[in-house]
C-alpha cells in the first residue's frame, strides 16, 4: 500500500462538475477494515473473553498485525480510544439511572444522558465495537488547528451552535485529520453563547462532539424515530442546506475537504485538511469540560502508539536476522562477524524491552477495565488507575523514541539495499517517525510527566518506587532441566547484579524527586526550574522501571536469553546508554548525597567481580542475535543450527 499507485487521493469534483471531496483508497485499505473488524482487533477489548487478560490478547494480536497493516492501526487506535470513553459514559449513566438520581458523579461526562444522546453514543459504541464488517465503523479524532496539535486550548478555533433540536452546527478549520475516511470523529469545539456570540477562551471553554463524517450517519429525531438509514438518508436530504458545492459533496456532514497531507511518511493513511461548514454535531461532554473527556481516549491511543512502535521493531530485528543468514561479506557469512552480532542483539534487546513496558501497561489497564465491567472495584483499583496515569506517558516516550532508533538500524544492517525503496525496508523508518510525534511529543509527555507529580502529591511517585521493588523482589521459577549448576550460579549473581542496579537507580530517581520539590504543586517556581531536566528524569525512570519488568521476566522464565537481556540492561553498555539514570541526575543527586557516589562505588565492585566471562558473552549475544538457545554448539560458535534451532528461525 505504500506504492505511488496505491495511495489515498483527493477527487474533488466528478465529471460534471460537482464538488464531491471523496477520499479515493485503493481495495488494499478497504480490506484492512474489513480484517480489522473480523477479526476483532477493537472487539477483543470489549468482548472480555479472557477477563482482565482481554487486552493482552487484543494487544498481541495487535503487535503481530501493525506491521503488515499499512497503519490502518491508526484509525483503529482511535476507534478503540472512542469506544472506551464511550463505555465509561454509558457505565456512568446507568449508575445513576438506575438510582433515579445522581449518586456517581463525574468531572467530565454528564451526570445523567438525555434520552437521545444515550441511544447515539449506545449506537455508536456498538459500531465501533463490532466484529461483522458491515457493521463495523471506524472514528477519527480530529484535534489539531492551525495553531498546532497539543496545545488545544489555545489552539482551537472550532465553533459550535446549539441548534432547536438540540443537536450542534460545528464550524472551524481542522489542519491534520487522520482517518480522513472513518466513519465518524471525537472532536473539540467551543459552544457559542446563543445570546452574546461570545465563546469561552482556553481550554475551560471546550466541549467534545460526536460528529458523523457520512450524512447518512445523522439522525435529527432521536431513537423513537428511527426507522433505518434510509429514513435517515431522507431525513438528512430534507434537513440540509445550501447547494452540494456547498457542503463538499452530498455524502459528507457539511465537511470539504481542501487538501490530501504529503508526509515524510504513512503515505498510504488517509490524512487531509478539511473544513467544518455547519457540521452536524452532538454533546457528548459537560459544557467545558472537553479536554477532561478525551483523557480516556488518550490513554488507548498512546498504548497502540507503542505497540505498533514494537511490531515495527520487531519486524526491523526479523528482516535484519534473515538477511544476516544470507549475506556473505569480506569472505563468511554475517552470522560469523562478531560486530554485527553484537548489533544484532542490541536491536533485539530494545525490541523486548519495548514489548514488556508497553505490555505491562496494557495489562494494567485491562485489571482497570475488568474491575469496571464486573462491579467489583476495590480500593487497589485506585492505584491502578493512578499506575497507568503515570506509566502511559513514559511508555509512550519511551518506544515511539526507540522505535526510530532500531528501524534506522534495521536499515543499516541491510547496507546501501536498505535505502532503496523498493526494498520495503526504508517505509519502517518513515512510517515509525510517526510515531514520537503523534499523541504528545517527548517534551509533551516530559510534562505530562511531572503534571501528574505535581497534582498526585507522592502518591504516584511512591507507587512507582514500589512497584519497582516489587518487580526485582519477584522469585525466580523452576530451572530448566539441562541448565547445570554452573550456569544457573551464573544466572543467579546476573540477576542479582541487575537487581541492587535497579534499587540503587531507584533511590536515586527518588531522591532527585524529592529534592527538586516535583510532588510539591505549592512550589512552582522551584518546578519551573526542574522541567529543563524533566526529558532526562522521563528516560530515566524508563529505563529503570523497564529494568524490573526485564529482571522479574527473566525469573519467571528462567530462559538464558532472558537473563542476559535484564543484565545487559542495567549493568551492560549493549543497550547503548550505559546506564539507567542520566548523569546530569547522578551528579545533581551525588553534590547533595555522598552517600549515593559510595554507593556506586560499592555497584561497580559487585558488578567486576560478578561479570561473566568473554565466552559467555559471546554466546549470549549470539544466541540474542540469531535467537537460538544459548546452550547450542551453534551459539557457542560450532557448526551450524540444529534441527530445534532450524524450526526457531522458521518462526520468523
Amino acid at each position: 500500500m505504500d506504492q505511488p499507485a496505491k495511495r489515498p487521493r483527493l477527487r474533488q469534483f466528478d465529471d460534471w462538475g460537482r464538488r464531491v471531496d471523496e477520499v479515493v483508497t485503493c481495495a488494499e485499505w478497504k480490506k484492512m477494515k474489513r480484517v480489522a473488524s473480523e477479526e476483532g482487533i477493537v472487539a477483543h477489548g470489549y468482548v472480555r473473553r479472557f477477563g482482565s487478560a482481554s487486552r493482552l490478547f487484543q494487544f498481541a494480536k495487535l503487535y503481530m498485525f501493525h506491521p503488515s497493516s499499512g497503519m490502518f492501526t491508526c484509525p483503529l487506535a482511535m476507534t478503540d480510544g472512542a469506544a472506551r470513553m464511550f463505555e465509561r459514559m454509558l457505565a456512568h449513566n446507568r449508575v445513576n439511572k438506575a438510582a433515579g438520581r445522581v449518586v456517581a458523579r463525574s468531572r467530565s461526562f454528564v451526570d445523567r444522558l438525555s434520552p437521545h444522546t444515550e441511544w447515539l453514543i449506545s449506537q455508536a459504541f456498538q459500531r465501533l465495537t463490532s466484529m461483522n464488517a458491515q457493521h463495523f465503523w471506524t472514528s477519527g479524532q480530529w484535534m489539531t488547528e492551525r495553531k498546532g496539535g497539543s496545545d488545544v486550548g489555545d489552539g482551537t478555533e472550532t465553533v459550535a451552535r446549539l441548534q432547536p433540536d438540540g443537536s450542534y452546527k460545528l464550524s472551524g478549520f481542522k489542519w491534520f485529520t487522520s482517518a480522513t475516511d472513518a466513519d465518524m470523529t471525537i472532536t473539540l469545539a467551543r459552544i457559542e453563547d446563543a445570546q452574546t456570540g461570545k465563546t469561552v477562551g482556553g481550554s475551560r471553554g471546550l466541549s467534545c462532539f460526536l460528529v458523523p463524517v457520512q450524512r447518512r450517519h445523522i439522525n435529527f429525531t432521536g431513537p423513537d424515530d428511527y426507522a433505518g438509514e434510509d429514513a435517515v438518508e431522507r431525513k438528512c436530504q430534507s434537513a440540509s442546506t445550501g447547494g452540494v458545492a456547498d457542503h463538499g459533496g452530498d455524502t459528507l456532514n457539511a465537511i470539504r475537504i481542501c487538501q490530501m497531507k504529503d508526509k515524510l511518511g504513512t503515505k498510504q493513511l488517509p490524512t487531509a485538511e478539511l473544513e467544518l461548514v455547519g457540521s452536524t454535531g452532538y454533546l457528548i461532554s459537560k459544557p467545558g469540560r472537553g479536554v477532561a473527556t478525551i483523557v480516556n481516549m488518550i490513554n488507548v491511543t498512546r498504548l497502540y502508539n507503542s505497540i505498533c512502535a514494537s511490531g515495527f521493531m520487531r519486524r526491523s530485528v526479523a528482516l535484519a536476522r534473515d538477511y544476516t543468514h544470507r549475506r556473505t561479506a569480506f569472505g563468511k557469512c554475517l552470522t560469523e562477524h562478531a560486530l554485527h552480532l553484537e548489533t544484532l542483539a542490541l536491536m533485539e534487546i530494545k525490541t523486548r524491552a519495548s514489548l514488556l513496558f508497553t505490555l505491562d501497561a496494557v495489562n494494567v489497564l485491562g485489571r482497570i477495565e475488568q474491575a469496571e465491567t464486573s462491579g467489583r472495584q476495590q480500593s487497589g483499583d485506585k492505584s491502578l488507575e493512578l499506575l497507568l496515569r503515570l506509566v502511559t506517558p513514559l511508555v509512550k516516550l519511551f518506544t515511539g523514541k526507540i522505535a526510530v532508533d532500531v528501524a534506522s538500524e534495521g536499515i543499516e544492517c541491510f547496507g546501501g539495499q536498505g535505502y532503496i525503496e523498493t526494498t520495503g525496508v526504508p517505509s519502517i523508518l518513515r512510517d515509525a517517525q510517526v510515531l514520537p510525534i503523534w499523541e504528545g511529543t517527548t517534551n509533551v509527555l516530559s510534562h505530562d510527566m511531572l503534571r501528574v507529580f505535581a497534582k498526585t502529591g507522592s502518591a504516584a511517585v511512591d507507587l512507582l518506587f514500589g512497584t519497582i521493588a516489587d518487580n526485582i523482589a519477584q522469585p525466580s521459577g523452576t530451572q530448566p532441566a539441562h541448565m547445570n549448576q554452573s550456569r544457573a550460579v551464573l544466572h543467579d549473581s546476573l540477576l542479582r547484579v541487575s537487581s541492587e542496579t535497579v534499587a540503587h537507580a531507584s533511590e536515586v530517581l527518588r531522591l532527585f524527586i524529592a529534592d527538586e520539590h516535583m510532588t510539591d504543586h505549592r512550589d512552582s517556581a522551584r518546578a519551573k526550574g526542574s522541567e529543563g531536566v524533566s526529558r532526562d528524569l522521563a528516560y530515566s525512570l524508563s529505563r529503570t522501571y523497564v529494568g524490573s519488568l526485564l529482571i522479574k521476566h527473566a525469573r519467571w522464565s528462567n530462559d538464558e536469553r532472558d537473563v542476559w537481556t535484564a543484565y545487559q540492561w542495567t549493568c551492560g553498555n549493549l543497550h547503548g546508554v550505559g546506564a539507567l539514570v542520566a548523569q546530569c541526575i547522578v551528579d545533581r543527586v551525588g553534590s547533595r548525597h555522598p552517600d549515593t557516589v559510595e554507593e556506586q562505588c560499592k555497584l561497580a565492585r559487585s558488578r567486576a567481580a560478578n561479570a561473566p566471562t568473554m565466552q559467555d558473552r559471546a554466546r549470549f549475544v549470539r544466541a540474542l542475535a540469531l535467537d537460538i538457545d544459548p546452550s547450542t554448539r551453534e551459539a557457542q560458535g560450532h557448526g551450524a543450527v540444529d534441527a530445534h534451532d532450524g524450526q526457531n528461525r522458521a518462526r520468523l
